[in-house]
C-alpha cells in the first residue's frame, strides 16, 4: 500500500469514527498535517485541484457538514422551533454605522 493509499484509508476511519466536526474538519483539511493536504503534497495547484475534485474528498465535506448540523440541532433548546424567526426586521447594517 502506498501513502496515498494508506492516507486514503485513515480518511475513510475517520469518516466512520470521528463524530466531533471541528475535530475532524481540523484531522482532515488543516494545513499543513490535515489528512487532504498531506495526500496533496508537493503542494501545487494541480495537486490540489485533483484532491479537491476527488469523490473522497467530497465525501469528507458532506460528512462535516453533516456532524455540524447534528451538532447544531442538538445545542438548539427544546423551546426554541427550528423554523424560529425574529418577529421584528432587524435595521440594515449600513444605518446602524451610520
Amino acid at each position: 500500500m502506498n501513502e496515498r493509499e494508506q492516507l486514503e484509508s485513515e480518511i475513510r476511519k475517520l469518516l466512520a469514527t470521528e463524530i466531533h466536526p471541528i475535530r475532524l474538519s481540523n484531522k482532515l483539511f488543516s494545513p499543513p498535517e490535515g489528512l487532504f493536504c498531506r495526500i496533496g503534497q508537493p503542494l501545487t495547484q494541480e495537486g490540489r485541484r485533483e484532491v479537491a475534485s476527488g469523490d473522497l474528498f467530497k465525501t469528507a465535506q458532506d460528512r462535516v457538514h453533516e456532524l455540524m448540523w447534528a451538532e447544531s440541532d442538538l445545542r438548539r433548546s427544546p423551546a426554541t422551533p427550528s423554523d424560529s424567526r425574529p418577529t421584528e426586521r432587524a435595521e440594515p447594517l449600513a444605518s446602524v454605522v451610520t
